[in-house]
């Protein structure tokens, strides 16, 4: 074994392509984030689209209430979740 190598496994840098654990995702938090990001922002573009500004204005304060609403509670959010839950999802 080379002196390079062994340094990787003893960092336990070395990772196997075949297998993703569960270390190689992110954070749930940051799928959620991104998945919210993108809803509200194809909604705002779509409204903002078909020229219905009058609608945006409503929609911007109602997402900013459920932003605020979501931030104020974030203590009590459990992001994990069971295996047949997640394959039902």
């Amino acid at each position: 074994m080379s002196y390079e190598y062994r340094n990787w496994e003893r960092l336990n840098i070395v990772t196997h392509n075949s297998s993703i654990t569960k270390k190689s995702l992110p954070k749930p938090l940051y799928w959620l984030v991104t998945l919210a990001a993108a809803l509200v922002n194809l909604h705002l573009t779509l409204l903002y689209q078909f020229n219905k500004l009058n609608f945006m204005s409503l929609s911007i304060l109602v997402w900013l209430t459920i932003i605020f609403l979501i931030w104020d509670k974030k203590e009590r959010f459990k992001l994990d979740s069971e295996i047949f839950l997640a394959f039902l999802g």
